[in-house]
């Protein structure tokens, strides 16, 4: 349905060769919340690679946490700002950490917006074997947000960004 076509006709090309052939139904479709975990998971999984390829510092280092629903948007902007702020920038105190420890090459922060927000930290280019010290770095540097607080001044940094964005109506992807 791109271009310079006949839009009723287009749709009713759809309804008569595919919808039609449905018929509505009543059931009530509803996905259930994931029951915390009594302890962390731990889940490896394999990428495919070219034949002969060096796997060393190939890997991917992941932090996953259940942070509340989808539909409060006031948490997810409260996610994005903090990913953004301990994370994602070149002085966040979590990068930094990781940058020292030399685990992996580059450090990120996302909010994966299904219907129970998934906070991820993530590590590329880095060592599997690394994967204990990379949680407890991740754990050790946020407590010590917790205890000496956030920089003030990268929070407003991001917060301008962000305030730049929505008045230009570009995408919130990246605070």
């Amino acid at each position: 349905m791109y271009g310079n076509a006949d839009l009723d006709k287009e749709l009713a090309f759809i309804n008569e060769q595919y919808l039609a052939a449905y018929e509505k139904s009543d059931a009530e479709v509803s996905f259930a919340l994931q029951e915390p975990f009594d302890q962390m998971k731990k889940v490896t999984e394999y990428y495919p690679i070219s034949e002969g390829t060096d796997t060393t510092g190939q890997s991917y280092l992941s932090l996953s946490l259940v942070c509340g629903k989808n539909t409060d948007q006031k948490l997810r902007y409260a996610l994005d700002i903090l990913s953004d702020v301990l994370i994602n920038q070149e002085s966040a105190p979590v990068r930094l950490a990781l940058q020292k420890a030399e685990i992996g090459r580059d450090v990120s922060a996302f909010i994966d917006p299904m219907k129970q927000m998934v906070f991820q930290i993530r590590v590329q280019n880095a060592d599997p074997a690394q994967d204990e010290q990379f949680k407890s770095i991740v754990r050790n540097t946020l407590q010590q947000v917790v205890e000496e607080g956030v920089d003030s001044t990268a929070v407003r940094g991001t917060l301008n960004r962000l305030e730049f964005r929505k008045r230009e109506g570009m995408t919130r992807k990246k605070v």
